[in-house]
């Protein structure tokens, strides 16, 4: 396949789903933000996950199925992240889109007009320290 996957079961019973020899199911704690920054797509029903991966310009497709928080209905209408939760129709985004570079493109293009939050954060330290 084109294609390598690293998963993360909840459950230890959900390991042997994923026995394929282009799936890694790491057995130790990895940095999850490296990861999803040199990853290709995201793929996760974890709200954090997702907006993570498309704070590090990396394409992220939510999967979760129940009533989406507002920020995330805001990133899926600006086209910064993905909503499916058909399998089939998953794996022919996947298909579809190997080549992600549009969505890269796109993610740049609107994180490039917000404001950056370490400003934000700094100067709210510094009001909060005066």
């Amino acid at each position: 396949k084109d294609f390598q996957f690293v998963v993360f079961p909840r459950f230890e019973e959900q390991k042997s789903v994923f026995n394929y020899d282009n799936v890694i199911i790491p057995e130790e704690p990895v940095d999850a933000l490296s990861l999803m920054s040199y990853s290709d797509l995201v793929i996760s029903a974890g709200g954090s996950m997702n907006r993570e991966a498309v704070a590090l310009n990396t394409p992220a497709l939510t999967t979760y199925p129940e009533k989406l928080l507002a920020v995330t209905k805001k990133m899926i209408e600006q086209g910064l992240k993905i909503h499916l939760l058909d399998p089939e129709k998953i794996t022919k985004f996947i298909e579809k889109d190997k080549n992600l570079d549009v969505y890269h493109d796109n993610n740049k293009k609107i994180l490039s007009k917000l404001e950056n939050p370490i400003d934000v954060i700094s100067r709210e330290i510094k009001i909060l320290a005066i």
